[in-house]
């Protein structure tokens, strides 16, 4: 199936690539090996969970998939146990939510094949749905289960980016895997549109009022997760799909690069700010060149493929726009939205010919719920993205965004311990021979 095979290049290349990166960036620290080995044991469980048809061994690979994560977050300097706490809570809740619609899937089909699920009855398969919504959420950091996530931004580079190796993205496989339970039932699929819509608004305010570069790209992919929860929920599994590999490995490599973006932050921070008008043709000129397209393609072009050429829209005239901020002339400057379009063409040519070929294996024959309903969530989303700047949802957001205190240090002095609160009354360290 050609759809096995595009998550397989995401798993195994994402994996493949972070482990070499790992390889050099974690070179003479004691946790080395550690992580090369328990990452190469998520890629293998991840490779697993892919490419199997029977309903057990899915929930034996999502269940040590599960353990090898937390194992992944504790690696590294600092507190571990603490820093992986809540994602053990997380995936204890949303293992056994699995584990109960496997049990119920299975006893009703009368068998274990994922291919059989949809002989079950309208009861099953809702009761099924709802639970493994609830393990897609737990996975995918939505809903309840919003903060392992950014906890776990404490661990080494590399793990953030490996989490995008079918871990934090294994919640949309699951439900496009099972879709008859997940989008084929009214409980799921408004569970799913419910849980996915709320947290992709929350998160995406909390992404704009993050300072750090790992906290928005955390948050960020929090957002883009909890999107592919709604489109799995309305049907729209083609564009799920898309979607994941697509941000699977841009968001990988971004937070194997987010040194480089400290670097780039801390530049646009110093440079003075300026409106330009020509800036305008940055979303003008890919639009007008995705509105070409898609009338060139309109007997190829579905609804699976509007979300990912709009949402690539977005991104094509951001990197536009951030050419023309470096460009010196207005030749320059057309020639990045220019470039930008070009961009956007050569997505919307490559994305439709991958709808194409995975259409019959994932898409749903009878969604429950309209796919219109993800405008509301779009709305939304730009809503939060247009309204950061008020001073209430700024606040709101950063503390909703805020990082989990770590437990204080209590230091044995003659003062009694330090208080995070007030300055510490021992002197500077220079003045202690250190």
């Amino acid at each position: 199936m050609f759809s096995v095979a595009l998550l397989l290049v995401l798993i195994v290349g994402m994996g493949a690539t972070v482990l070499a990166f790992a390889a050099r960036s974690l070179r003479h620290e004691p946790y080395q090996r550690r992580f090369l080995v328990v990452g190469t044991l998520i890629v293998a469980s991840g490779v697993a969970f892919a490419v199997t048809s029977d309903l057990v061994v899915l929930a034996l690979a999502w269940i040590v998939t599960s353990a090898l994560t937390v194992e992944l977050i504790k690696i590294g300097p600092g507190r571990g146990a603490e820093r992986a706490a809540r994602a053990r809570r997380s995936f204890l809740v949303g293992d056994a939510a699995l584990v109960g619609a496997v049990v119920i899937l299975a006893v009703a089909s009368g068998g274990t094949e994922v291919a059989q699920i949809d002989r079950a009855g309208s009861v099953a398969l809702g009761v099924a749905g709802v639970l493994l919504v609830i393990a897609a959420a737990a996975r995918s950091a939505a809903g309840p289960f919003v903060r392992w996530l950014p906890d776990s931004l404490g661990a080494p580079t590399p793990s953030s980016a490996l989490l995008h190796a079918g871990v934090v993205n294994g919640g949309a496989v699951l439900l496009i895997k099972l879709a008859p339970a997940s989008a084929g039932t009214l409980p799921a699929a408004i569970a799913a549109l419910v849980i996915g819509g709320v947290t992709c608004a929350l998160a995406q305010a909390v992404v704009l009022s993050r300072v750090d570069v790992k906290g928005r790209l955390a948050w960020s992919t929090v957002a883009q997760m909890s999107f592919t929860l709604v489109l799995c929920g309305l049907g729209l599994h083609v564009a799920a799909l898309l979607h994941l590999v697509a941000h699977g490995f841009y968001k990988g490599a971004l937070f194997l690069g987010s040194g480089t973006g400290v670097r780039a932050a801390v530049r646009r921070k110093r440079a003075p700010r300026a409106w330009q008008p020509g800036r305008v043709s940055a979303f003008v000129l890919p639009g007008m060149a995705g509105l070409v397209m898609i009338w060139a393609l309109a007997d190829h072009v579905s609804a699976d493929l509007l979300v990912p050429t709009g949402l690539a829209w977005i991104a094509s005239g951001f990197a536009a726009r951030a050419w023309m901020g470096r460009a010196r002339t207005w030749a320059g400057r057309v020639g990045a939205a220019a470039a930008g379009s070009l961009l956007l063409a050569v997505y919307l040519l490559v994305t439709s010919g991958l709808e194409r070929l995975v259409r019959s294996q994932v898409a749903v024959d009878a969604p429950v719920l309209s796919a219109w309903w993800v405008v509301p969530v779009l709305v939304a989303f730009c809503a939060g993205a247009l309204a950061h700047t008020s001073a209430v949802t700024t606040a709101w957001a950063r503390a909703a965004g805020r990082p989990t205190a770590s437990r204080p240090t209590q230091v044995a002095a003659a003062a009694g311990p330090v208080r995070a609160d007030r300055p510490s009354s021992r002197p500077p360290l220079n003045q202690l021979g250190a």
